[in-house]
């Protein structure tokens, strides 16, 4: 797999490997944060012995994805069984501040670092009666998660969070 990047507004483009390195790993997930931050969440292609798949895994960019730090392991949840891929979103307000949403067959959880991954913290166990379509920053420390009809809200950087329910005036 390759990630492309330009520096100049799309009209040149580099290519280079997606950096989750190793044969089995790929990038499954992407987020960007000013200035020149560019997450990678990576996951595993193949399971191991037991079938189970490994922990998934952050690499951070301060430059835009010229060159990336080492790999942050993400926190597993409850183990899948075995062949399961689990799902995953991530969200950046910084090289720091990480969101990561974690779905497995019954029920996902957010996870947040404000370290860049060396730490991780659960801070939110979303129910599992609608999926999450959306997780993301609006600046350094608003972020919003879209789940069936409710809007879940973090206005101190995803430590806490308050759900409002969606209603669609016509």
């Amino acid at each position: 797999m390759q990630i492309a990047r330009s520096g100049d507004d799309g009209r040149t483009w580099a290519s280079g490997p997606d950096s989750c390195g190793g044969q089995d790993g790929y990038a499954s997930g992407v987020a960007l944060a000013p200035p020149d931050v560019l997450v990678l969440l990576c996951q595993h292609q193949m399971p191991g012995p037991t079938g189970v798949f490994g922990p998934a895994w952050v690499r951070v960019s301060v430059d835009g994805g010229a060159s990336f730090g080492p790999a942050q392991t993400v926190p597993s949840g409850p183990a899948a069984p075995p062949g399961t891929i689990q799902g995953y979103q991530l969200a950046a307000a910084s090289a720091g501040r990480l969101l990561v949403l974690e779905t497995g067959q019954h029920a996902s959880r957010l996870l947040l670092t404000e370290n860049g991954g060396r730490t991780w913290s659960a801070t939110l166990n979303p129910a599992a009666s609608a999926p999450v379509v959306l997780v993301g920053y609006q600046d350094p420390v608003t972020g919003r998660i879209a789940q069936g009809d409710l809007v879940w809200t973090t206005r101190d950087g995803g430590r806490t969070w308050i759900a409002n329910k969606f209603q669609l005036s016509i």
